[in-house]
């Protein structure tokens, strides 16, 4: 095969990256222009060694790509741990029989009151039902 063909395998590949979404083609592309110019700078015509080239230049293309992707998105975030705001403290700014809103963490939760809370008591998120927290007048 002509390293010209592999040329323009690689540019197929790489119009086709731009008509299809992700980023995988480009490196497929890549793979065919090294192996395109390697084989015209090495006058080498034979299938028997382009193919290999091209599928070890493929493979490994795609394996920096998807290790340097990984290195720059950083460290995962830690897990979400949604029943985390089990145990915090609020103050109603109003009396609370029953439902009512509350403030907690800078975020305003609806909530349960497990028995009456005065304007100004304390209260302890005792659980947490999807978006709504039920909570208990705190003894502290």
């Amino acid at each position: 095969m002509s390293g010209l063909l592999w040329i323009a395998i690689g540019l197929g590949a790489a119009i086709l990256e731009l008509a299809l979404p992700g980023v995988f083609l480009i490196w497929v592309a890549g793979a065919a222009w090294m192996t395109g110019l390697a084989s015209l700078a090495l006058g080498v015509t034979s299938p028997f060694v382009q193919v290999p080239l091209f599928s070890v230049l493929s493979v490994a293309s795609v394996a920096v790509a998807v290790r340097r992707r990984r290195s720059a998105a950083g460290p995962a975030s830690p897990p979400n741990d949604a029943d985390a705001i089990i145990g915090a403290r609020g103050v109603a700014p109003a009396a609370i029989e029953g439902r009512g809103r509350l403030e907690i963490g800078g975020t305003s939760w609806e909530i349960i009151a497990e028995g009456p809370v005065e304007r100004g008591g304390t209260v302890v998120v005792t659980a947490r039902e999807g978006n709504l927290l039920r909570v208990a007048r705190s003894e502290d």
